[in-house]
């Protein structure tokens, strides 16, 4: 096999394996021309929700049926995608989507660990690579690449919060059950919507409020708010004396929400008229 030839063949071999392992990390994926798995546009606000410092797994390139519209497919967590790149391979709009970094032949995990008590880590910012969080035994990780001892990683929040790991010391995580993992991304499926609703709800709240009070717009607004403790989702109502005002739309806002529990398995449980909590119990 003469010199051209070996050349040729190790190129083409290199270059598939990095594109199998390589990534893209973007600060900002909403400046980006991001389709779903349908090929249909992303809107801005579905963009932010995959979150800041997006690792973007590259796969191949897909050229669509207009025979011009060229795109990498790109798992995020899981999740399918397209990226569509310009006439330079390159995804459009780059430039505009704050910090970027290619990362080529990476060893891919793609598995959840439990940080063990005793172990202090610090989770870098990717840009800067200043500590921006502190992790406490008993947080779950999704590792998503290592290289060279530092490791990629997602914090189960919603949205995801990427940031990276380096040289971990040996024992600080251990690996956890597939059921374990599905369990909390069922309770943040179940908190991403309850919010979806809830800012809706206050958004009408807030507007109904001004209208018919227009004088007191210096007052605080009535407000549901939403916080997670544990595996229960509480639902806090912060002027309990317009709910007396206002029978029939709390009503009609409970079975609401209490539909939307039993759809993904859980219960709603009324403590009063303005605290409402969401979990999974046994019946009594």
């Amino acid at each position: 096999m003469n010199v051209k030839i070996w050349l040729i063949l190790f190129f083409c071999l290199t270059g598939v394996r990095a594109q199998k392992n390589s990534f893209l990390i973007v600060e900002k994926p909403e400046s980006l021309k991001l389709l779903n798995v349908y090929r249909q546009e992303m809107d801005e606000s579905e963009k932010r929700q995959l979150g800041r410092f997006v690792p973007m797994r590259l796969g191949q390139v897909t050229t669509f049926a207009d025979g011009v519209t060229q795109a990498y497919r790109v798992n995020i967590l899981n999740r399918l995608l397209y990226l569509l790149i310009d006439s330079e391979g390159q995804p459009v709009n780059l430039a505009n989507a704050g910090f970027s970094r290619w990362e080529y032949g990476v060893r891919v995990l793609q598995d959840t660990v439990e940080i063990q008590p005793g172990y202090d880590l610090q989770l870098l910012n990717p840009k800067t690579h200043k500590p921006m969080a502190s992790l406490q035994a008993g947080q779950l990780l999704v590792r998503i690449f290592s290289k060279r001892g530092v490791y990629y990683v997602a914090l189960l929040s919603d949205p995801p919060r990427y940031g990276q790991l380096k040289r971990p010391p040996a024992g600080a995580w251990k690996k956890i059950r597939p059921e374990v993992v599905q369990k909390n991304r069922t309770f943040s499926k179940m908190l991403q919507e309850v919010r979806f609703v809830m800012q809706a709800k206050n958004e009408v709240y807030k507007k109904l409020y001004l209208f018919f009070r227009p004088e007191k717009s210096s007052e605080i607004l009535p407000q549901w708010k939403v916080t997670a403790e544990g595996e229960v989702i509480k639902l806090t109502f912060n002027r309990p004396e317009l709910l007396e005002k206002w029978p029939k739309s709390a009503r009609l806002l409970f079975r609401e929400i209490e539909a939307m529990a039993e759809r993904n398995g859980f219960k709603v449980q009324k403590k009063n008229a303005f605290n409402w909590h969401i979990g999974k119990w046994s019946q009594p």
